[in-house]
């Protein structure tokens, strides 16, 4: 049964462990940046299918590469903002970590949980922005996921994680 963990979170019970959404943190500058311009994007391209005698096939095609080629960027990031999200799988065994985009499984990473110590909310404040996310320690490196989650859902989903593997709190790696 899927339960409301925090704000958007949802969580349910799998077997001897968890299984947690995530969802992407709507960035609405990126979105409208994104939506400008695609907009922006289109206009050029068909401006140039008319301006072609104009500025010749060499500026045609550098165009053609150019603008569009930045749209899937922005394409891609706005589908990102609006269908992204991360599951955390969670047993005494594995955490398992999937990224996924329009339902589209990108990424997943897999880490022993005896080798998993210190999960912890963590905000870096800097001039443009700040950054959030929950990081954890596993082998010699320092691990990250939920980028822009909120501390109150980052601090829910912790104890859980504690809750499930008690052990991961006190940092000692096995």
């Amino acid at each position: 049964m899927i339960e409301k963990l925090a704000g958007r979170l949802t969580w349910e019970r799998s077997g001897q462990g968890i299984l947690v959404e995530i969802p992407e943190t709507k960035s609405y500058w990126m979105i409208g940046l994104s939506i400008v311009w695609l907009a922006f994007s289109a206009m050029i391209v068909a401006g140039m299918f008319v301006a072609t005698p104009t500025f010749g096939c060499l500026g045609f095609a550098l165009f053609l590469l150019l603008v569009p080629g930045f749209g899937f960027v922005f394409l891609y990031r706005l589908v990102e903002n609006l269908t992204g999200r991360t599951t955390l799988a969670l047993d005494p065994l594995s955490l398992q970590i999937t990224r996924r985009v329009a339902g589209i499984k990108l990424r997943v990473r897999t880490f022993r949980t005896a080798a998993v110590r210190n999960p912890r909310y963590v905000y870096e404040d800097s001039v443009d922005y700040g950054y959030s996310a929950i990081r954890f320690e596993s082998g010699n490196k320092s691990r990250a996921f939920a980028a822009g989650i909120r501390e109150t859902d980052a601090q829910a989903l912790i104890d859980k994680i504690i809750e499930i593997c008690p052990f991961l709190k006190g940092g000692a790696a096995a």
